[in-house]
């Protein structure tokens, strides 16, 4: 990725901290806004825009559009959790909530380990299609 983007110096921290900036602050509106919105047309919105982002991550050719793309993820991403807990907590009853954050929460890190080992078998397909292994990850 660094060096089909030509990225220098931190240029990929950047793009990595890009992320956490636009997730910080739209975590708060997007409690709102789900609160407003149905939970069905919101969540389902932010997760289709969501991939969206993260399939044209994997087709960048520069620096700031990676940059736009991490701050666009930021945005779309900042929603699932706290979406996902407040559809949870209107679905069960108060003693029954524990258990279900827990199984949410137990799948979010599993879902990132098994995710790291696919990323890592993805990378191998350096070359199909004319893009390099990086770009798969995120096309996939």
């Amino acid at each position: 990725m660094t060096e089909d983007l030509n990225l220098t110096g931190n240029d990929y921290n950047i793009a990595l901290l890009s992320f956490f900036v636009t997730y910080i602050i739209f975590e708060v509106p997007s409690n709102l806004i789900i609160k407003n919105v149905r939970p069905s047309i919101f969540l389902s919105s932010i997760m289709v825009l969501w991939g969206i982002a993260t399939l044209a991550q994997g087709l960048v050719t520069n620096l700031g559009g990676l940059v736009a793309l991490r701050l666009l993820i930021g945005i779309f991403e900042a929603g699932l959790f706290p979406g996902c807990l407040y559809l949870i907590s209107s679905w069960y009853k108060r003693y029954e909530l524990q258990w279900r954050f827990n199984l949410f929460f137990s799948a979010s890190i599993l879902a990132g380990g098994f995710g790291g080992l696919l990323a890592y078998a993805i990378a191998h397909m350096a070359g199909a299609g004319g893009y390099n292994g990086w770009s798969w990850i995120f096309i996939l």
